[in-house]
C-alpha cells in the first residue's frame, strides 16, 4: 500500500502541475481552433486578426488548462505614461498611475462554473502588478458580463471610464495616501495583498497539516506530501488556489472583527506559514447553516463539514482573504522568545508582541504590512 500511495502522489503531482493551475505561456503556443476562442469573435469582430498579431509577437499570457483545452486566459501588456501613445489612452480612459499593467484579454471558459478560474487568473494579475511595482492595472468589460464585474468589485476594482461599448475598471497596485484612508478589511481589499496594521487585531490560527495543504497549496510545497488516501483526488482543491477562502474549526467563542490579521500556523511543523485578513467570522448551529456560510469557498468534504457540527462547541466558519505565504516561515522558537505559547486554538496576539514578531520577519514579508 505505501508504494501504491507513493505512485498516486507522483501521478497526482504531475497532473496538478499541468491542469487547473495558472501557467506562464505565450500566445503562439495556442491554436485559434480551440473552442475557447469562438465566442470572442462575436464580441470583437477584429479579435482573430488581433490574436494573430499576438501570436507573431509571442505575447505573454497566463493560462489555465483543462483536459479539453484552455479553461481561462489573460493576455497582458505593460504600459507607461512615458510613452505618448500610452499616456493619451490612459488619460482618455481615466486610468491612474505612471506604470500600468493592461489586461488586454480576460476570459474564462463559459462552460465552466465553480472552479474559481476567474479568481485564480485575477490573483495572478494582481500579484504580478504588486511584485513588479506597477501603480495600477486595468481591463475593459462589457456591461453584460456581470459575473466578472462582481468578481472585480470583490477585489477593489473601480469603474473609471468607458471605451466604446465597454466599461473600464482599474485597481491600485501600490498603497497610496488617500483621504479618507480605508482601514482594516477595506484597506486589504483596496490594496491587496497589502495589510493595514493600524488598529487591526492579530490572531494566531493553528491549522492541521491536512487542511493547511488544501488551504495553502503553494506553502504546502515546502513540506513532505501529506498522507494520502486512494480518494485524495476527490477532495475539493480549487478554492485553495483562490484568494477568498474559508477555514472551519471548533474554536472557543471569540469575537473576531472583520479586518483582523490572521497568522496561520501549521501545527505539526510548528511554523507560521501564511497570512490573511478576516472578512467574516460566524458560528453555525447545524450542517445546513455551516454549508451556507462556507458556500463554494470550502476546501472541506461534506463529511468533514458534518463532523464539525453537533458537538459541544459550535462550528465556526472563518471567511478570509488570503494575502501571502511567508517567504520565510516563522518557527515556534521565535514565538517562544517573545513568550508566546504554542497555539492549541485561535489565540489573540498582544499588539506589542506582534510588532516584535513582525520586526523579525523576512524583509519581503515585512513589506506587506503598512502602519
Amino acid at each position: 500500500l505505501p508504494e501504491t500511495v507513493t505512485r498516486l502522489q507522483s501521478l497526482y503531482g504531475s497532473l496538478s502541475s499541468d491542469f487547473k493551475h495558472v501557467q506562464d505561456r505565450t500566445c503562439n503556443q495556442f491554436n485559434l481552433n480551440d473552442p475557447f476562442f469562438k465566442s470572442l469573435g462575436a464580441d470583437y469582430p477584429e479579435f482573430f486578426e488581433w490574436y494573430h498579431s499576438c501570436m507573431s509577437k509571442q505575447r505573454d499570457c497566463w493560462v489555465i488548462m483543462q483536459q479539453s483545452g484552455i479553461g481561462g486566459m489573460i493576455i497582458y501588456k505593460p504600459e507607461s505614461r512615458s510613452s505618448a501613445g500610452d499616456a493619451k489612452e490612459l488619460d482618455q480612459l481615466g486610468v491612474p498611475g505612471d506604470k500600468v499593467l493592461k489586461l488586454c484579454l480576460f476570459k474564462v471558459d463559459q462552460n465552466i462554473s465553480g472552479e474559481k478560474f476567474g479568481e485564480q487568473l485575477l490573483k495572478k494579475g494582481m500579484d504580478y502588478a504588486y511584485r513588479n511595482n506597477f501603480d495600477s492595472l486595468y481591463l475593459t468589460v462589457f456591461p453584460k458580463h456581470q459575473t466578472l464585474i462582481s468578481l472585480l468589485g470583490k477585489f477593489g476594482f473601480e469603474k473609471c471610464g468607458t471605451k466604446g461599448s465597454e466599461d473600464v475598471y482599474f485597481k491600485k497596485s501600490k498603497v497610496l495616501l488617500l483621504n479618507p484612508h480605508p482601514s482594516g478589511f477595506e484597506f486589504h481589499k483596496t490594496f491587496w495583498p497589502c495589510i493595514s496594521i493600524g488598529t487591526s487585531s492579530v490572531y494566531l490560527v493553528p491549522v492541521q497539516p491536512q487542511f493547511h495543504d488544501r488551504l495553502f497549496p503553494e506553502a504546502a510545497r515546502r513540506y513532505a506530501p501529506s498522507q494520502m488516501t486512494l480518494f485524495e483526488d476527490a477532495l475539493p482543491k480549487t478554492p485553495g488556489n483562490a484568494i477568498r477562502k474559508v477555514y472551519v474549526c471548533n474554536a472557543p467563542a471569540l469575537c473576531l472583527e472583520p479586518g483582523s490579521i490572521l497568522l496561520f500556523y501549521r501545527s505539526r511543523d510548528s511554523e507560521i506559514t501564511s497570512v490573511g485578513v478576516l472578512e467574516q467570522y460566524s458560528a453555525a448551529n447545524d450542517l445546513v447553516e455551516l454549508q451556507s456560510l462556507v458556500g463554494n469557498r470550502s476546501v472541506y468534504t461534506g463529511q468533514e463539514l458534518a463532523s464539525q457540527v453537533g458537538g459541544r462547541i459550535q462550528a465556526r466558519a472563518m471567511n478570509f482573504y488570503y494575502a501571502k505565504d511567508l517567504r520565510t516561515p516563522v518557527p515556534l522558537s521565535a514565538l517562544r522568545k517573545l513568550h508566546i505559547a504554542q497555539p492549541q486554538s485561535i489565540v489573540r496576539l498582544d499588539g506589542n508582541k506582534f510588532m516584535c514578531l513582525l520586526n523579525g520577519f523576512d524583509s519581503e514579508d515585512k513589506e506587506l504590512f503598512h502602519a
